[in-house]
């Protein structure tokens, strides 16, 4: 496991990539990919997806009305 020492640079790491990708995508109308973090170990990366895509109107509106 990382002590506070190995937290502290991936962090330091992790905010030096982001400030860079920042930068270097100033302005423009197509940015690159947001850089990764550095993987923490014992921390699962894992995208959170909600639902499988669009859902017709009608369903929609049977959802939202009947909540």
């Amino acid at each position: 496991m990382w002590g506070l020492t190995e937290h502290l640079l991936a962090a330091a790491v992790d905010a030096l990539n982001i400030a860079n990708w920042q930068r270097a995508n100033a302005g423009k109308k197509s940015p690159s990919p947001r850089p990764k973090p550095i993987p923490r170990p014992g921390v699962k990366t894992e995208e959170k997806r909600f639902g499988q895509g669009a859902i017709p109107i009608r369903d929609f509106n049977s959802w939202w009305e009947n909540g």
